[in-house]
C-alpha cells in the first residue's frame, strides 16, 4: 500500500489538523456556550436550553466517535434553542466567543517550518479535518497561526456532511487537490491512514512511537516537522 517512490511522486499533501499540525483543543463546555448564548439573546432562550444543549452535545460526540454522523456544533445549538429562536449569525457569534475563551490552538514543533518549506517547494497543501467547526473557523485558526497562506484548499467534515474514514471524504480531498497525486498525513491510523489508503492515496502516519511491523505498508514519522526530509525537501 505504501512505498517510498509513491510519496516522492506526490504533488499535493493533505494534512489532518488536531494532533497532526496543532495540539488538540476540546470543544467548549455546554455551560460556557449556554452562558454566552444567554448574554447574546439577553436571556430570551427557552426553558431547559442548557440541559437540552448538554444532551445534544453528548449525543453528537457519541455519534462522531461511533462514526454514525458528524453533526456541526452550530446545528446542535439551533436544535436546543428551537426553531426561529436564534439566527445563524447569532449562533456563529456565540460559538466564536466560546472558542476564543478556550485554550487557543498551538502549532506543534516544526509544523510551521515544514509547511513553509513544502509550500515553497511547489506542493499544493490542503487541510482535511474532521470537525464540528465551520470551514471559516478553520481558516481563521490557520490565519491566527500564520500558516493560512500556505493552504490552497480546506476540506472539513462539518461542511461536506461526511467524515474520515468515509470514502466520500477522501473524494472531496481529491477534488480539492485537483486530482494531483496526493499524500495524506495524519495522526489517526484508522481515520487518516487506513481511510486514505483505501481511497488510493499514499499515507504517512504521524505516530508518537515508530511501529516496525507497519513500516512495510505505511510511512511513519513522529512529527510533521520531519516530513520535508522524507520528501527530499530542504527546510
Amino acid at each position: 500500500m505504501f512505498d517510498r517512490p509513491a510519496i516522492l511522486d506526490v504533488r499535493s499533501i493533505a494534512f489532518d489538523f488536531g494532533g497532526t499540525l496543532v495540539r488538540p483543543t476540546p470543544a467548549p463546555q455546554p455551560e460556557l456556550i449556554t452562558e454566552i448564548c444567554r448574554r447574546e439573546m439577553h436571556g430570551k432562550l427557552p426553558a431547559g436550553f442548557g440541559a437540552k444543549l448538554g444532551r445534544g452535545m453528548a449525543q453528537a460526540k457519541d455519534a462522531y466517535r461511533d462514526r454514525r454522523s458528524d453533526t456541526p456544533l452550530a446545528r446542535v445549538i439551533a436544535e436546543a434553542a428551537g426553531r426561529g429562536c436564534m439566527t445563524e449569525a447569532q449562533i456563529a457569534t456565540c460559538l466564536a466567543r466560546a472558542w476564543r475563551m478556550q485554550q487557543s490552538e498551538c502549532l506543534l514543533p516544526g509544523a510551521a517550518q515544514a509547511l513553509r518549506a513544502l509550500h515553497a517547494a511547489g506542493y499544493r497543501l490542503v487541510l482535511a479535518s474532521n470537525t464540528r467547526r465551520s470551514e471559516s473557523a478553520r481558516r481563521q485558526a490557520l490565519d491566527r497561526l500564520e500558516v493560512e497562506s500556505f493552504f490552497s484548499g480546506i476540506v472539513v467534515s462539518s461542511a461536506i456532511g461526511c467524515a474520515k474514514p468515509e470514502p466520500a471524504f477522501f473524494k472531496a480531498v481529491r477534488e480539492a487537490t485537483r486530482g494531483a497525486p496526493t499524500l495524506f498525513v495524519g495522526d489517526s491510523f484508522r481515520r487518516d491512514v487506513l481511510g486514505a489508503a483505501r481511497a488510493g492515496l499514499a499515507a504517512i502516519w504521524v505516530a508518537p512511537t515508530p511501529q516496525p511491523r507497519l513500516r512495510h505498508s505505511f510511512g511513519i514519522t513522529d512529527a510533521v516537522g520531519r516530513l520535508p526530509a522524507l520528501l527530499g525537501v530542504e527546510s
